[in-house]
């Protein structure tokens, strides 16, 4: 571009310049042109690494589309930007490194899940106040009353219906046993024979009554001793009374009575009480 010269017709003066900027009017001037940042893909769509540009910082690389990165420690892009390490890594001078057994990360916090009162059982899953974290769930440090802490990390436990700290803590109820009011009783359609809660109707010791026993091939059914005699004899009762064992009825006859059993100081043969 040329400046243009105007000339003055009046008293031969020199002649005046339009302002012109000197850069536009240079035929050597310099363009400057600032570059557009195009991505370099690879053919499965993955980005590369670009030489670092003025943008970021010392230290770092620009990762596009992500931006400036830290190749040394970052965990997205762990030595190179297109590779990033697992939630049981962590990046260490460009290299993922395992965590030790046990822990994972939480944001670029190592933590254990099973221990960790903010991270308890899950990233920021936090224990509230009174609580502590035990594998992996967040328990009470102290209960309210009624309610015992009997087993530090469990959960609190009501002394008048639990079975296992019934009326107290580690006082357990036996099998066939229950916890009511703090006491433990005999479930529905059981009886308590001793220190056991029994079936009347099916046990072998207790049939029918505390302490008839069938004993033998004998079997319990429906509180009933019914023993397997073979024919021609009956069932009688034992000389102790708490069995049942079968008699030839010729043996039960005479002084003896109807059953042998009836014979308390000896044994009935041939319907004669005989001494042991």
């Amino acid at each position: 571009m040329v400046a243009a010269l105007l000339a003055s017709g009046c008293g031969g003066g020199a002649p005046a310049t339009a302002d012109v900027p000197a850069a536009l009017d240079a035929p050597d001037a310099a363009v400057i042109v600032t570059p557009i940042d195009v991505p370099v893909v690879t053919r499965d769509g993955g980005r590369v690494d670009r030489p670092p540009t003025s943008r970021c910082d010392s230290g770092q690389r620009d990762c596009y589309p992500v931006g400036c990165r830290d190749l040394l420690n970052d965990r997205r892009t762990c030595g190179s930007c297109n590779r990033s390490c697992d939630d049981t890594e962590r990046c260490v001078e460009g290299s993922c490194v395992a965590l030790p057994a046990g822990q994972v990360l939480c944001g670029e916090e190592a933590v254990v899940l099973a221990s960790n009162a903010r991270h308890c059982g899950g990233c920021g899953r936090r224990c509230a106040e009174g609580e502590r974290c035990i594998r992996g769930a967040c328990r009470p440090l102290r209960c309210d009353t009624p309610l015992l802490l009997c087993v530090e990390g469990e959960p609190c436990v009501d002394p008048s219906n639990d079975a296992t700290h019934c009326g107290a803590c580690g006082r357990a109820c036996a099998a066939g046993e229950r916890c009511m009011g703090s006491a433990c009783v005999c479930e529905p359609g059981l009886t308590r024979c001793g220190d056991r809660c029994v079936d009347l109707l099916s046990d072998r010791e207790n049939c029918g009554d505390c302490g008839v026993r069938a004993c033998g091939e004998a079997i319990c059914h429906r509180g009933r001793v019914l023993e397997f005699c073979v024919p021609g004899s009956i069932v009688c009762p034992s000389m102790s009374g708490t069995c049942t064992v079968c008699y030839s009825p010729r043996n039960c006859e005479g002084r003896c009575g109807g059953c042998c059993g009836s014979c308390t100081s000896g044994v009935c043969r041939n319907g004669i009480c005989e001494p042991f």
